[in-house]
């Protein structure tokens, strides 16, 4: 392939200079075929010519999305995994499978982008100064040297990452209240908003 400035330059030398396509050959070093070619070229937009070759993966794209579209009615834990389609092609169409399990799971996740949207959707998370986050949880601890499990209310605040935590004898509203007030208290304020 020539690049656009030698090709400028074979056709120069043959309309402008009236050489001959051996001539040109000789100057250039280029085979005279393809200076031929280049001087009785009209259309110079590349063109590519590639064999449509059959993908090995065709003929399983619509089994897959067939079994995608049949879990759309089912919960969404009874749905099939890549690697259970996987398993179900090599058991039911062994035949056609002569791909690896990792083309699989792509044609499974571009499938699935089909049929349930992108899965770059996200949501943004903004975090105002002020507000806070509350739940429960749990810790270990010895009492009268035996390890127990406790639980605590904690309260965090996502903008600054600072984290507050209260040991609870339950997680009823009466120790969510008697810990936020426990809390309130150390840190002398109350948020604006707490989820």
């Amino acid at each position: 392939m020539l690049t656009i400035t030698q090709v400028h330059y074979i056709r120069e030398l043959f309309y402008e200079e009236g050489k001959s396509y051996s001539e040109i050959s000789s100057m250039t070093g280029k085979n005279y075929r393809t200076v031929k070619k280049y001087i009785e070229m009209e259309d110079f937009n590349e063109q590519y010519h590639q064999a449509l070759r059959p993908n090995k993966s065709d003929v399983l794209r619509p089994i897959i999305q067939k079994w995608l579209l049949e879990d759309q009615s089912r919960h969404r834990k009874q749905r099939h995994t890549a690697t259970r389609i996987y398993d179900r092609l090599k058991t039911e169409h062994s035949d056609l499978l002569e791909v690896s399990d990792r083309t699989v799971r792509n044609i499974v996740k571009e499938e699935k982008e089909k049929i349930y949207g992108s899965g770059s959707a996200y949501l943004q998370l903004h975090h105002p100064g002020g507000e806070a986050q509350v739940d429960f949880g749990t810790f270990e601890a010895y009492e009268n040297n035996t390890l127990k499990k406790f639980r605590e209310l904690i309260l965090s605040f996502p903008k600054s990452n600072a984290g507050f935590a209260v040991a609870t004898k339950s997680e009823t509203r009466e120790a969510l209240l008697e810990g936020l007030a426990v809390i309130f208290n150390y840190i002398g304020c109350v948020p604006r908003s707490i989820w």
